[in-house]
This record gives structure tokens, C-alpha cells and sequence, in this order.
């Protein structure tokens, strides 16, 4: 199965801790992260999981700010080499799987079998991939 983390709340730890429950010790690849926007309460617990996961893609939301988190996170991005891309408006972003993924989320710890996701969104940062009303991104 595929693994999609949405958002990651605010503590890395509380954040690590409900992978490490979820997943086999031994799995350390994340598919893709959606950064829904990129305050602290949706950031910090991502910052954790890029230090101790693969991570393949990052989608984010609109209107990133210029916080010391942020800036924090794109370091770690660019470091790691993780594709980025933006999504604005309604796009779909399929997530190619004949099993399904596994969707985890602060909100919403639940196993999803679509192979689209939507994601609703405004601009995206410069230099990103990005899709827009009726547009799809391909993880």
C-alpha cells in the first residue's frame, strides 16, 4: 500500500509516535505529504517526519508564510531532494495503486481504497508543479 500523511499537527512527537504505531518499524517511506498551508499547527510534525522517513512528494497548499518553521521545511525539502508541487482551486491527485493507500492524518486515521485524493487549494509556491481546476497531478 501507499502511504499519504495529510498535514501533521503540532508536536513531531505526537506525530511519530502515531506512525510508529501504524506502520511496520521497518517501513520508513512516506509517498506523499499534503501541506493543507503551512501554520505551525499543520507544520511542526511534519519537520519530524522528514527527518526519520523517505519522502517521495510533498503537495502544498496555498499561501505558505515566510516563518522560521517554513523556511525550516523547505530546507529539509530541497536537502532531501523531495519533489514539490502546488495545487490551486479543485484538482485531483491520483495516486497510482491497484491496492489503494493508506491515508494518515491528525484528523483522520482511516484506511481510503479511492485512488484519487481532492485537494482544495489557492496558488502554489514558485518553482512547483502545479494543477488547477479539473487538472490531476500524478504522485
Amino acid at each position: 500500500n501507499r502511504k499519504l500523511l495529510i498535514d501533521g499537527g503540532p508536536s513531531p512527537q505526537r506525530l511519530l509516535n502515531r506512525l510508529g504505531e501504524n506502520l511496520p518499524f521497518w517501513d520508513r517511506t512516506i509517498d506523499a505529504i499534503v501541506l493543507t498551508h503551512s501554520d505551525d499547527d499543520h507544520l511542526l510534525g511534519l519537520l519530524g517526519v522528514l527527518d526519520r522517513y523517505q519522502v517521495k512528494r510533498v503537495l502544498e497548499g496555498p499561501g505558505a508564510r515566510p516563518t522560521a518553521s517554513y523556511r525550516s521545511w523547505e530546507d529539509r525539502l530541497t536537502g532531501k531532494g523531495v519533489r514539490r508541487g502546488g495545487v490551486h482551486g479543485a484538482a485531483a491527485v491520483s495516486i497510482p495503486s491497484q491496492e489503494g493507500i493508506d491515508v494518515e492524518s491528525e484528523l483522520s486515521r482511516e484506511a481510503e481504497t479511492a485512488a484519487d485524493l481532492e485537494v482544495v487549494g489557492g496558488a502554489p509556491s514558485q518553482g512547483q508543479e502545479q494543477a488547477g481546476p479539473g487538472e490531476e497531478l500524478l504522485l
